[in-house]
Formats: C-alpha cells, structure tokens, sequence
C-alpha cells in the first residue's frame, strides 16, 4: 500500500524471475512497481467478457443438400437422444457439415471410432439433429473446447 499518493510507480507486464530483479532495481530509486497478468482468464477466454457467439460471423458458403439448422460456423452444440441423454460437440466449421458428419458415422461398420455413433449402437436410441441447439459461438478452438467441456460435465 502507498503511503504517498503522489510518489511514483510503475505498471509493467508481470515476467517470471525478470520481474523480480527489476523490483529490486526500482525499489532502490524509490519507484513502486506494480505488476500486471498478462495472461488473464479474460484474455485466455473472450466468452467471459463479451456476449456469447458475437466474435463469431454467421456466415457459411455451402449450398447444403440437407440442411437441419440454421448455419453457423465455429459452435458448441448439442444433440438431443431419444433415449433422454444429449450429446455435446464442438466444431469450427459449418454445424450441418459437422451434423452429416454425425449422421453418416451412424451407418459406419466403424462405430466404435465415434462416439455418437457407438452410444447409439449400443443403446438403440437415435439422435434427433433438427432439434439441435447451439450452445455458444466463439471463433478461438481452444475456447469452444472448454465450453464443450464444461456442458459435457454438467
């Protein structure tokens, strides 16, 4: 805490090890240093400080032969089952290419390489695509997968 408002200090990026020897240095000509994170939760996740899915341009150029929702490119989303579960996914392409994608796995002899298609073949339910939601938007993968993660453990 600063005793004199007056005195000067200095805001600078906090770096491992570089930042404390230069606390030291400052603290010799009397300088308050404060750091700063540059790696906030707010940086690493923009969803947190801005509204949901507007970084995100709708905007896809394919002409769907089936189309089972609106387009949207760069969605967390979920499937409804018959049997009650819900299947949540994410995608940074268009949600009907990824939603072919899980309706062709449906007819693949290599269902255990798919998830949607394994729990459906084992549990006999099937996944109703047109009742698709779109959970969130963002453009940045590494966030929709903590988005994705996080409704998976709901």
């Amino acid at each position: 805490e600063r005793k004199d408002p007056a005195s000067k200090f200095s805001v600078v990026p906090y770096l491992h090890h570089f930042s404390h020897g230069l606390k030291n240095v400052s603290n010799r000509y009397k300088v308050d240093l404060v750091f700063s994170a540059p790696q906030k939760i707010g940086r690493i996740c923009p969803l947190i400080i801005q509204k949901a899915g507007s970084s995100v341009k709708a905007g896809c150029k394919t002409n769907h032969v089936h189309s089972f929702i609106p387009c949207k490119i760069g969605t967390v989303y979920m499937i409804p089952l018959s049997c009650g579960k819900v299947y949540a996914g994410q995608s940074g392409r268009c949600i009907n290419i990824r939603l072919q994608e899980h309706l062709r796995s449906l007819s693949s002899s290599n269902a255990t390489f798919y998830h949607l298609a394994n729990h459906c073949h084992s549990c006999g339910c099937n996944p109703h695509f047109i009742d698709t939601v779109i959970l969130s938007r963002h453009h940045i993968r590494t966030t929709r997968e903590i988005i994705e993660g996080f409704h998976i453990n709901r």
